[in-house]
């Protein structure tokens, strides 16, 4: 982003230098703080659940997967046919951010008392640890990723919209 957008550039290089550098370099902001708020509501996710010492690493992704269910895939260009199956970037960028955010803390909540209450899958002692946690992480994973589908039925038939609209 810097590199492109250096003040001098234009005065050292033709237009359409300039334009084919910006082009080759915008893909850039798109990978990085055009989906920062995945890596928000990851890190939220996670370290809510350490802070509350559940596993952290499924945490996160069922914080990340609960925003996931709240982000509509559906791309509405103005004056064309809307492309179903596909995430529009601007939701996982800053105009997402504050929904993610809230997604998280919401889904590490719910995940942490489920885990805490003991309300998880039990496996033999004889299965490895690894196997043993991600079906631990089975019923609470299920429970609140049930609540965030049931908010977004409810947003988006009923109100006709989606939580980032809501949000935004």
């Amino acid at each position: 982003v810097v590199i492109a957008n250096l003040p001098f550039l234009d005065k050292v290089m033709s237009e359409n230098s300039l334009n084919t550098l910006k082009e080759m370099l915008g893909v850039a902001p798109n990978a990085t703080m055009g989906v920062m708020t995945i890596f928000v509501v990851f890190g939220i996710g996670y370290y809510l659940s350490k802070s509350y010492e559940v596993e952290g690493i499924f945490g996160g992704a069922i914080a990340l997967a609960s925003f996931l269910l709240l982000t509509p895939f559906v791309l509405q260009v103005e004056g064309k046919e809307a492309v179903q199956g596909v995430i529009p970037l601007d939701r996982l960028g800053a105009k997402g951010m504050f929904l993610g955010m809230i997604t998280a803390f919401v889904a590490g909540e719910i995940y942490r008392k489920i885990v805490q209450k003991n309300i998880t899958i039990k496996m033999p002692a004889g299965v490895p640890p690894a196997v043993a946690k991600s079906f631990a992480a089975l019923i609470p994973a299920v429970v609140t990723l049930t609540f965030f589908l049931v908010v977004n039925i409810i947003v988006t038939q009923i109100f006709k919209t989606n939580m980032h609209d809501v949000i935004y």
